[in-house]
C-alpha cells in the first residue's frame, strides 16, 4: 500500500527524526526551576530546512495536448507567460513510471506518456519551519510562486508564498497569497487584476505518511471537498443561499467545494463553479488533488534532454506531393534523436527509418503521410523527452482557380460594399497578393481599388462612392510560388443615396408570376432607434407584399408573401442594423404561382418593438417605412 493514516505526531516525529531536519537542542549548564520542562520542550521542537511540497492542483489542470497548444498549464512566477522555474519553485512532468522530468516551452503541454494525462506538478523547495515530536504541530513556509493558466492564460491565477500548518490532532491548512487577472465574459482579451489576499487553499483533517517518500521521509495530505458548502459574495455580502443547488446535492452524494476564500478569489478571475459541484459535466475534476510533502531532499528531477523547438516546417500545408519535405525541430543535452510517425497524436509511435537528426527530410513525399503525425523523440542517461506532434497533411499540385467568381457588385452610395468569391489551388493563394482591379474603360486598363480592404475571404469597400457606377471590376492573385490567376470581369452598379429609408430591387425588370425569381434587396437609412426601455427592442420587418395589404404609413403587418431567408421570420435585427450603419443587402424568392399579373406588389420595411419580457409585438412607429414597387410581366396568352 501506499500510504496509511496516521496521528499529526507521529507523522512529523517520524519524519523530523530522519534526516534533513536539523535538531535544535539547547540547555543550560545547570537545572534551575523550570529548566528540565523547557529542556524537554527544546528536545521535541526540531527545525525544518529542507520540505518540499509537490501538488497538481485537480484534474481539470492536467489535460494535456500532444500538439503543445490548447491546456491549462502551470508556470512559475506570478506572471502568465511560461517558465520552468523560478527560485525555489519548478514546474515538472510525473512520468507512467512515477519519476519526475522538467518542462520546456514546447512541452508545456505534451502529456509524458500514452493518452491525454499530463501530470503536471508545481514543485516548491526548501520549505522551512518547526515541527514538534511531542505536540504533533508543525509550521512550514516556503517562498516562491506558481500561477496557473486557463483558457490558454486569458484566465490566469498564482499561489505565493505558501505555509502549511499542522495542528495536534492531524488537522490543518495550507495557505498562501493569491491573485491573478480575472477576463470579461463579454469580451475575454479584456483582462482586470484580481488583487492579492490571504486565501485558504486547502484545509484538512489529518496527515498519511508517505512510504514512497524515500530517505527523509514524508506525508500524504488529502484535502477536504466532499460535504464543504459554498456561499458566494453578492455585492460584497456573503449569501446565505448556497452556490450548490439541493437538487445537486441530491444527486451527487460526493458534492463539495474548495475553501471559501479560494472559491472567492476564484469568482473574482471568473472560473466561479469551476471549485465547487456544479451538476455539470466537469464535476468528476473538481476534487483537489492530495498535497505531497517531503521532509528530507526535494525528489530527484531527471535532467533528460530538453525540446527547445517543437517540429515546424516552413512549406504550407497541404504539402504538394512529389516534392521534398523538411521538418526541423530543436532539443538540446540530448545524446540521440530518433524521429516517429504516428496515425494518431496519441500513438502508438513507431521510428522513422534513418531519421536520427534535427531535421526529418520526407523525400517526394506522399499521400501515404496524409493525416500522419510526426514528432522527435530525444534520448540521454537520465531518460527521455519527446516533442509535440505535428500533423502533415498532403494534397497533389493544384494551379490557383476560382472556384467561385466574383458577382456583379450592387450598392447603394456611402454604404460598405462587399465582394466574395473563392480562390483555391496546392500550394495556397499568398493573401498578400489578393487584390481588387477597377477599370473605368470598360476594361482596356485596369488599376488597384486602393479603398478596398480584404479581410475573411472577401473584399469590403468602405462608404462606395457613386462614381464607380458603371466601372467594371475583377480580382487577382498568386499562390506562394508566383503563379497568378485573373478572375472574370464583374459590373460595379452603385444608387444615389436618398438621405432617408430606401430599398432598391434587383434585377430591376419585371417578375414573371409563373416562375420562381431570386431577388437581391439592397436597404439603406435604416438608423433604427435605440431601446426603447430595458424590455423593448426595436427590429425591421422586411417582406414582399400585395400593395393592399400593406403601404407606408399603415399599421405593419405579417402579411408578408416572402421575406428573405437571412431575416429571422421577417425580422432584421436591431444590432446587426447598427453595426451596418442601417444598411443591409438579403436575397428573397418570389415563389412561383403567387403573384397576381395587373397587381400592385412591392417590397416594404417597417419598424416592429418587441416587448422581451411578454414577447408581444408592436407596429405603431412609422418613422422608418420604405416601399419599392415591384411590377409583373404581363400574362402570356396562349
Amino acid at each position: 500500500m501506499r500510504s496509511r493514516p496516521l496521528s499529526a505526531r507521529t507523522a512529523v516525529g517520524l519524519a523530523a527524526a530522519a534526516s534533513a531536519v536539523a535538531l535544535t537542542l539547547a540547555g543550560p549548564a545547570q537545572a534551575q526551576p523550570g529548566a528540565r520542562e523547557a529542556a524537554d520542550a527544546s528536545r521535541a521542537l526540531h527545525r525544518v530546512t529542507h520540505a518540499s511540497l509537490e501538488w497538481g492542483v485537480n484534474a481539470i489542470y492536467q489535460g494535456g495536448n500532444p500538439a503543445n497548444a490548447g491546456c491549462n498549464f502551470f508556470s512559475a512566477g506570478t506572471q502568465k507567460e511560461f517558465r520552468p522555474a523560478r527560485g525555489h519553485v519548478r514546474v515538472i512532468h510525473r512520468m507512467p513510471d512515477g519519476t519526475a522530468q522538467g518542462v520546456s516551452e514546447a512541452t508545456k503541454c505534451v502529456p509524458g506518456g500514452p493518452g491525454t494525462r499530463l501530470n503536471q506538478r508545481v514543485l516548491f523547495t526548501d520549505g522551512a519551519g518547526t515541527a514538534d515530536r511531542a505536540t504533533g504541530r508543525a509550521t512550514i513556509r516556503w517562498k516562491g510562486a506558481f500561477t496557473a493558466n486557463a483558457y490558454g492564460g486569458l484566465v490566469t491565477w498564482y499561489l505565493k508564498n505558501p505555509v502549511l500548518t499542522i495542528a495536534r490532532d492531524g488537522s490543518g491548512t495550507l495557505t498562501a497569497t493569491g491573485g491573478g487577472m480575472g477576463a470579461d465574459r463579454e469580451d475575454p482579451e479584456r483582462q482586470t487584476e484580481v488583487p492579492p489576499r490571504h486565501v485558504t487553499v486547502a484545509a484538512f483533517d489529518r496527515v498519511r505518511l508517505d512510504r514512497t517518500a524515500g530517505r527523509g521521509g514524508g506525508a500524504l495530505i488529502s484535502p477536504r471537498f466532499s460535504g464543504v458548502d459554498y456561499f458566494p459574495l453578492v455585492d460584497g455580502v456573503r449569501s446565505a443561499v448556497s452556490a450548490i443547488p439541493d437538487a445537486v446535492k441530491k444527486a451527487k452524494p460526493d458534492w463539495g467545494s474548495w475553501p471559501q476564500s479560494f472559491v472567492d478569489l476564484q469568482y473574482e478571475t471568473g472560473l466561479s463553479s469551476y471549485w465547487h459541484t456544479s451538476g455539470l459535466s466537469a464535476d468528476p475534476d473538481k476534487p483537489p488533488y492530495d498535497l505531497s510533502v517531503r521532509f528530507g531532499s526535494a525528489p530527484e528531477i531527471q535532467n533528460v534532454p530538453v525540446i527547445r523547438a517543437n517540429p515546424s516546417t516552413t512549406a504550407t500545408a497541404p504539402y504538394v506531393e512529389g516534392r521534398d519535405l523538411v521538418i526541423k525541430a530543436g532539443t538540446a543535452h540530448a545524446t540521440g534523436l530518433q524521429w516517429e510517425r504516428a496515425a494518431s497524436a496519441n500513438g502508438p509511435w513507431s521510428p522513422v527509418e534513418g531519421a536520427t537528426g534535427e531535421h526529418l527530410t520526407i523525400r517526394a513525399v506522399d499521400s501515404s503521410w496524409n493525416g500522419t503525425y510526426v514528432r522527435v523523440a530525444a534520448t540521454n542517461a537520465a531518460g527521455r523527452a519527446v516533442s509535440a506532434a505535428l500533423r502533415l497533411t498532403t494534397a497533389p499540385y493544384a494551379a490557383p482557380a476560382f472556384s467561385e467568381q466574383p458577382r456583379d457588385l450592387a450598392a447603394i452610395q456611402g454604404t460598405d460594399a462587399a465582394v466574395g468569391f473563392r480562390v483555391t489551388g496546392n500550394p495556397a493563394v499568398d493573401p498578400e497578393t489578393v487584390v481588387l482591379e477597377r477599370s473605368s474603360d470598360a476594361g482596356a486598363t485596369w488599376k488597384p481599388w486602393s479603398e478596398a480592404r480584404y479581410g475573411g475571404g472577401r473584399f469590403t469597400i468602405p462608404a462606395i462612392p457613386l462614381a464607380a457606377d458603371g466601372s467594371l471590376a475583377r480580382v487577382r492573385a498568386a499562390n506562394t510560388e508566383g503563379t497568378t490567376v485573373t478572375s472574370a470581369a464583374f459590373s460595379v452598379r452603385v444608387f444615389p443615396a436618398t438621405g432617408k429609408p430606401q430599398l432598391v430591387v434587383l434585377p430591376d425588370k419585371p417578375v414573371d408570376p409563373a416562375g420562381s425569381t431570386r431577388l437581391t434587396v439592397l436597404g439603406a437609412g435604416f438608423d433604427v432607434p435605440d431601446w426603447a426601455s430595458p424590455t423593448l427592442t426595436y427590429s425591421l420587418d422586411l417582406g414582399l407584399f400585395d400593395a393592399e395589404v400593406w403601404q407606408p404609413g399603415r399599421q405593419g403587418t405579417r402579411d408578408w408573401i416572402a421575406t428573405s431567408p437571412q431575416t429571422s421570420g421577417g425580422q432584421l435585427y436591431h444590432d446587426a442594423l447598427r453595426a451596418s450603419g442601417g444598411a443591409f443587402t438579403v436575397s428573397l424568392t418570389v415563389p412561383a404561382g403567387r403573384l397576381t399579373p395587373g397587381r400592385d406588389y412591392g417590397i416594404g420595411a417597417f419598424l416592429r418593438l418587441t416587448d422581451i419580457k411578454t414577447w408581444q409585438d408592436t407596429f405603431d412607429n412609422r418613422s422608418l417605412d420604405a416601399w419599392t414597387p415591384l411590377s409583373t410581366a404581363p400574362e402570356v396568352v396562349s
